[in-house]
C-alpha cells in the first residue's frame, strides 16, 4: 500500500472517529431530560373546555417526528402550586384586606394532598415574599393575620414580578391569584403595558 493510500486511510478513519464522537456528543445532549410535561387544554371551536377525551385521540410530534406519550393525567389529579399576591397598600384597609384573608382561607380549605402555596405582598413601594413554596400550609393563616395595609399602590408594576413569584413552584400545574381593589397610584408601568405583560406570562393570573 503506497504512502498516499495509507494517509488517505488514516484520514478516513480519523474522520469517522470524529464524526462518531460528534454524533455521540449530540445524542447525549438530546436525552438529558427523561420526560417533559406538556400541559394540554382541549376546547371546542366556541372556547368551551372539553373533558374526558380518550387517550388515543392525543398525538405528540416534535419537528414532525412522533413522540410516545408516557402518561396522560387529568388536571384534577395533579398537584397544584398556587401563589397568592395580596395588595397591602393603604386603600386595602378594613374589609378589603379581610376579604383577601377569607378568599385565601377558602382556597386552602379545599387543598389536596401535596398542594403547595406561597404568599407575596406589595404596597408602600415594597414587594415581599411572606410565605415561600414548601412551607407547611397551616402556617399561612398566621401570616395573613399579620398583614397591615399601608402606603401607595403599584399594581401594574407588580405584574412585572409575576414570573419571579411563580419561579419557586414545584409543579407544572400552577397559578397566581392577585387580590387588589384595582387602585394604582404609584406604578411606572402603564395599564396597557401591564395587560400585555400579563398576556405573555405563562402562569395563569
Amino acid at each position: 500500500m503506497s504512502g498516499r493510500v495509507v494517509r488517505r486511510a488514516v484520514v478516513a478513519v480519523l474522520l469517522a472517529v470524529l464524526t462518531a464522537g460528534t454524533l455521540r456528543a449530540q445524542y447525549r445532549g438530546g436525552v438529558e431530560v427523561d420526560a417533559v410535561v406538556v400541559p394540554v387544554t382541549v376546547r371546542t371551536r366556541h372556547g368551551r373546555v372539553v373533558k374526558d377525551v380518550p387517550r388515543k385521540r392525543f398525538h405528540l410530534r416534535v419537528d414532525g417526528m412522533p413522540i410516545p406519550i408516557q402518561d396522560l393525567v387529568p388536571e384534577e389529579g395533579l398537584k397544584l402550586s398556587l401563589a397568592f399576591i395580596v395588595d397591602t397598600s393603604g386603600s386595602m384597609a378594613g374589609r378589603k384586606i379581610q376579604a383577601c384573608r377569607d378568599l385565601i382561607d377558602a382556597f386552602v380549605a379545599q387543598r389536596k394532598p401535596g398542594d403547595e402555596y406561597s404568599l407575596w405582598t406589595f404596597g408602600n413601594g415594597r414587594v415581599l415574599e411572606r410565605f415561600p413554596f414548601g412551607m407547611s400550609w397551616y402556617l399561612l393563616p398566621r401570616i395573613l393575620e399579620s398583614l397591615k395595609p399601608w402606603g401607595l399602590t403599584a399594581l401594574y408594576d407588580m405584574i412585572r414580578r409575576v414570573p419571579e413569584v411563580a419561579a419557586g413552584a414545584s409543579y407544572p400545574r400552577r397559578a397566581v391569584i392577585l387580590t387588589t381593589d384595582g387602585v394604582d397610584n404609584a406604578s411606572k408601568l402603564t395599564p396597557h403595558d401591564a395587560t400585555l405583560l400579563a398576556q405573555r406570562v405563562k402562569t395563569p393570573i
